[in-house]
This record gives structure tokens, C-alpha cells and sequence, in this order.
């Protein structure tokens, strides 16, 4: 092939990847503009799921806030922090609730009353509130603090074990 041929096959080759390029985005807009017409949406973006929201610190501001559970001596406490620091709660155990306060605030060590209850957020919301609470980043680090303490306890001790053996010969 001399030059001037090989210049017009690339060429056509890239006008040809264009064309599909442009046929693929052409297909995805009547896609989408059906949907929008038909009004056919995602339906697990439509799901709402329960979350207990806690309203910002009402003294700072700050969206660090959480609220209170019991310690119950019969459930494991660290599974049920654990669990809500995943499902983006923060939650402070406390063997007795506080009669005046049932929300704090980790930023500025308020507590105050409100009416925390059980809402129904999509997804989306509760990706943001774990986003402005940084659970993911608290769960991460307790999680780390954890494993480190199982391998502290794991560590064979063989300095003392050896005394030992050799102390009872």
C-alpha cells in the first residue's frame, strides 16, 4: 500500500468509528427520552428504606450529630454500632437513656431533645447522610482498631513462655 492509501483507509476507519460512536449516543438519548415520555424510572431509586434521621446540631450546626440506644448487656453493643455506622447512623450506647436528651452532637458535645423517629429515605439520602456523617470513615477506623487488638492478642508471647518452661525444669 503506498501512503496516500493507507492516510484514506485510516481515515475512513476513524469516520467509520465516529459514525458508531455517534449511532451508540443517538440510540442512548432515544432511550432515555422514551423513558422520560413513558415515565419508566429506575425502580430501586424509588425504594425507600428505614433510617432514623438525626437534624444538625441546633447549637454548631454540624451534621455530626447522632442519637442515643441502650446497652443492653444481652446483645453484642459493638455488632449494633457496627450496624449503624453501616447503615449511616451514628449512635452513642448508654446503659440508662438520658430522660432530657435523646440526640448528640460529636463536633461540639451537645445533647439535646428532639424527635427522632423512624423515616423513609430512598438511596440516594442515605448516601448523603452517611456522606455528611462520615460513618464510612469512623466504621473504616474501628474496624482497623479492632484488628489490630485481634492481632495483639494473637501475638505468641515467646520471650515468657520460655521462662516459664525453663523455670519448672
Amino acid at each position: 500500500m503506498n501512503d496516500t492509501a493507507e492516510i484514506r483507509y485510516t481515515g475512513q476507519r476513524q469516520e467509520e468509528n465516529r459514525q458508531a460512536e455517534s449511532d451508540v449516543h443517538a440510540v442512548s438519548e432515544k432511550k432515555s427520552a422514551k423513558n422520560e415520555t413513558t415515565g419508566k424510572t429506575n425502580i430501586f431509586k424509588k425504594i425507600r428504606m428505614p433510617y432514623y434521621y438525626v437534624a444538625p446540631c441546633p447549637k454548631c450546626g454540624s451534621r455530626m450529630t447522632g442519637r442515643f440506644i441502650r446497652d443492653h448487656r444481652t446483645n453484642d453493643i459493638t455488632w449494633v454500632i457496627q450496624s449503624a455506622l453501616r447503615h449511616g447512623e451514628l449512635v452513642r450506647a448508654m446503659p440508662e437513656l438520658p430522660q432530657y436528651a435523646d440526640s448528640f452532637c460529636l463536633s461540639c458535645d451537645n445533647v439535646w431533645f428532639s424527635n427522632n423517629g423512624l423515616r423513609w429515605f430512598t438511596a440516594d439520602q442515605i448516601r448523603e447522610e452517611k456522606r455528611a456523617r462520615h460513618t464510612i470513615e469512623i466504621l473504616a477506623a474501628m474496624l482497623q482498631r479492632a484488628h489490630e487488638e485481634e492481632a495483639k492478642k494473637k501475638r505468641i508471647p515467646v520471650v515468657s513462655d520460655i521462662r516459664g518452661f525453663i523455670g519448672k525444669i
